[in-house]
């Protein structure tokens, strides 16, 4: 019995020694002024070793649990890893000190790192030896879970220091649904805390906040907004154009260098108008608007129906529709290619789909355009109407095919130059739902054409170049439309006669 009390004291002994030694540096941490090249070199590998003591100790742990449950003897025989344990301590936290020493680690869990490294070592010490003397289970017990305790409380204040909380990036903490939609505005508006901190807690801060930080960005609090990033600062009060945190945003969706990026939810124009106007108006973290009369950039927001985010019911709508969207395209493009294929030649050359995925058809023979007769053309009218550019320029065009053509949803882009279709066209193509544009160069239009009111509400461009059509009343009738007709040019005669006059 004597001799187990006379370890225990030992053992107490060799803790007060090493943390006389290892807890002396740390409380001498601020006082000391080491600069040294070697010590910098030296403290370089502190992240290397740093995770070999960690193991160890984790092995230690779980061998001791181990032999406990299966009732056989630990005493001794974990000597050489208690061993390695303090070796690898110890060389963790003169590593570490060192990287410490070299400067650039101010932070307020410093020293509650660096007093836990110190009783860690300290303790693996203390376990080598008891592994070594005869000392009582319930002693090597509580020095294994001493161990294990400092380990973990060093470890969790070295990576606040190093990586922040990592709870910070907890998705329920982070979700942007949180910021769907807007709070309700009082008479008063904070600006920043209930315009801007939405906007890009919404679109912004799951790239750039405690989760992830891209660039070194963060944009989850008015300091790190104006701290800025690894490319410098993006907020410059009053100053839109130095401002990246609001060019970005603006630069078109096709930009390399466009925020939000494109698989994200992006900002609408009324969002990037109420951040320009915090930006210009002096970017103030306290600033204050009357919610009853918002200024013109806000107001579009304030309204109660404003949704930042889209409502997750609706967008699993959405997503499943275009998802079965997406799935009937696969079976029309492969009806549409079954019955290409089944074409002679020179009809079949004339399609094209409109892209690799598109189950949209676009019209336009070239090297058979000769052989086409309206018989070819009445048998392609299923294919017709799935197009949904059709030009049939310079063919025989039936007024059965037009009638068709005036019926399909698809069908945005139709050609008929140099046909011989005329006024007729305007009665029949007149409600056609998608047409946006329409060629009519050298056709048999004349001014006699009749444009029924509400006729052509898609259309944008209608051509009636080298035709008798009244360009002016086309005008009139489709104010909507841009009627191009011929370039009318004054003969030189005109133009001398009416400087002339002028002068």
């Amino acid at each position: 019995m004597a001799k187990p009390f006379s370890n225990l004291l030992k053992l107490i002994g060799v803790a007060i020694v090493a943390m006389a030694l290892l807890g002396g540096l740390a409380y001498q941490l601020d006082r000391l002024e080491v600069v040294s090249l070697w010590g910098d070199f030296l403290g370089g590998f502190h992240p290397v070793v740093l995770h070999l003591p960690i193991g160890i100790v984790i092995a230690i742990a779980l061998q001791t649990v181990w032999r406990r449950w299966r009732g056989t003897s630990t005493e001794g025989e974990d000597r050489l890893l208690w061993v390695l344990a303090a070796v690898t301590a110890t060389v963790s936290f003169g590593t570490g000190y060192l990287l410490v020493m070299g400067g650039g680690y101010q932070s307020e869990h410093l020293t509650w790192h660096l007093w836990g490294a110190a009783i860690f070592s300290s303790l693996c010490w203390v376990g080598l030896a008891a592994s070594c003397w005869e000392t009582a289970r319930w002693a090597r017990d509580m020095i294994t879970g001493g161990v294990i305790g400092a380990v973990s409380v060093t470890g969790h204040y070295g990576g606040l220091m190093v990586h922040g909380d990592p709870f910070a990036g907890a998705p329920w903490l982070n979700d942007p649904q949180r910021f769907a939609k807007f709070g309700e505005f009082g008479p008063e508006v904070r600006v920043y805390d209930e315009i801007v901190v939405p906007i890009l807690g919404a679109k912004c801060v799951a790239c750039h906040g405690p989760a992830k930080q891209n660039g070194r960005l963060r944009l989850d609090s008015f300091e790190a907004i104006v701290a800025g990033g690894e490319h410098g600062a993006v907020l410059f009060p009053g100053d839109l154009e130095r401002s990246s945190i609001i060019t970005f945003i603006s630069l078109p969706d096709s930009h390399n260098d466009h925020m939000p990026p494109p698989n994200r939810p992006q900002i609408t124009p009324p969002e990037l108008a109420g951040l320009e106007y915090w930006v210009s108006s002096g970017a103030e973290l306290d600033q204050v608007v009357s919610g009853e009369e918002p200024p013109a950039e806000l107001a579009a927001l304030m309204v109660p129906i404003y949704r930042l985010l889209e409502d997750p019911d609706a967008l699993e709508a959405r997503e499943a529709q275009e998802a079965e969207e997406a799935e009937q395209r696969v079976i029309n493009r492969e009806r549409l290619a079954a019955d290409l294929a089944a074409l002679p030649e020179h009809q079949r050359l004339g399609f094209s789909f409109e892209d690799l995925e598109s189950d949209r058809l676009h019209f336009s023979p070239a090297t058979y355009r000769h052989l086409l007769t309206t018989e070819d053309l009445e048998s392609l009218l299923p294919l017709l109407q799935a197009s949904v550019k059709v030009d049939v320029s310079g063919l025989p065009v039936s007024e059965s095919l037009l009638r068709v053509l005036a019926e399909s949803s698809q069908l945005n882009e139709l050609d008929l130059s140099e046909t011989s279709v005329g006024n007729e066209v305007f009665a029949i193509l007149g409600k056609t739902p998608g047409l946006q544009r329409l060629n009519l160069f050298g056709t048999a239009v004349d001014v006699n054409a009749e444009i029924t009111p509400g006729s052509f509400a898609n259309l944008r461009q209608l051509f009636v170049a080298n035709t008798a059509a009244d360009v002016a009343a086309l005008d009139v009738a489709l104010p909507h439309v841009d009627v191009i007709g011929d370039l009318g040019l004054a003969p030189p005669e005109a133009v001398e006669e009416e400087d002339q006059s002028s002068d």
